[in-house]
């Protein structure tokens, strides 16, 4: 819809379902007054907030926005686990997607750094990778669990957690209803005549 198309004999149209603060050039003061919290990591930068509306027939609206400072922000956070233990004080407070610097694969700091900082969402490895494709004779005889399992590393360079697999042995087994026999597990593995087999051809519905 054209802001342009919106009644301009009304004093204020407040509008919904879009997560940032906003105003809208329209022929009423229009205004999306945005979420309360930031919902996921794409809002961190936002500034949340409620907008005071103080109506009077034939007069004009009076409108305040205030900033919202109470909750648990998002934060996007990176450095060496040393650097990131120097600032377990100041990061409490949040939500945090963590990227820690390594120089290679460091199997479980993952599960370090979330034991330091709990309420890390999020903790991803940074260092230069090489990149890699799997091996199509080894994962076409692969079990689900197996493949899920070889796509993180591959993924993520590092292994992933036993709350992690057990997570996908959950969802699989709901998708699936049941856990996978043998004869099941052959012919998932199974590639059609003509396709290139990989990893990803392997895991139906995970995406790069």
């Amino acid at each position: 819809m054209n802001p342009q198309q919106l009644p301009s004999r009304v004093q204020y149209i407040a509008l919904g379902h879009l997560h940032r603060p906003q105003e809208i050039l329209a022929p009423a003061r229009t205004l999306y007054s945005g979420s309360l919290i930031s919902l996921d990591f794409g809002e961190v930068e936002q500034e949340k907030r409620v907008v005071i509306v103080e109506a009077k027939p034939g007069r004009a609206a009076a409108i305040e926005s205030v900033a919202l400072t109470a909750g648990r922000p998002l934060r996007d956070v990176s450095g060496t686990f040393e650097e990131l233990a120097l600032r377990v004080d100041e990061l409490r407070s949040a939500f945090l997607r963590e990227a820690v610097r390594v120089d290679g694969p460091v199997p479980g700091l993952a599960e370090q750094v979330k034991e330091m900082l709990p309420d890390a969402v999020e903790v991803t490895l940074d260092y230069a990778r090489t990149p890699s494709a799997p091996d199509p004779g080894r994962t076409r005889s692969m079990a689900p669990a197996e493949l899920f399992g070889e796509f993180y590393r591959l993924r993520n360079g590092a292994e992933a957690s036993d709350d992690l697999r057990k997570l996908f042995a959950a969802v699989y087994e709901e998708a699936h209803g049941g856990a996978p026999s043998e004869t099941e597990k052959e012919k998932e593995t199974e590639v059609r005549p003509g396709a290139h087999p990989s990893l990803e051809t392997s895991l139906p519905g995970v995406r790069g």
